[in-house]
């Protein structure tokens, strides 16, 4: 989901007494879990290369 429907959808999904902590509890994990998800991809392309900074791309398969 791109940033800019993000601020305007998530207020959205919650009723008015707790918008503001439903949706930034929201934003807030899926910040979070995108990044942790980056994190592991990078980890699992460094094991494939061998520790070599060029990731996946240097594997000789």
């Amino acid at each position: 989901m791109t940033f800019g429907p993000k601020g305007a959808l998530l207020p959205e999904l919650f009723p008015t007494r707790v918008r503001c902590t439903g949706s930034a509890f929201t934003n807030n994990m899926s910040s979070i879990l995108g990044a942790a998800i980056d994190a592991f991809i990078a980890l699992r392309l460094r094991t494939l290369g061998e520790s070599s900074p060029f990731g996946a791309a240097s594997t000789s398969r």
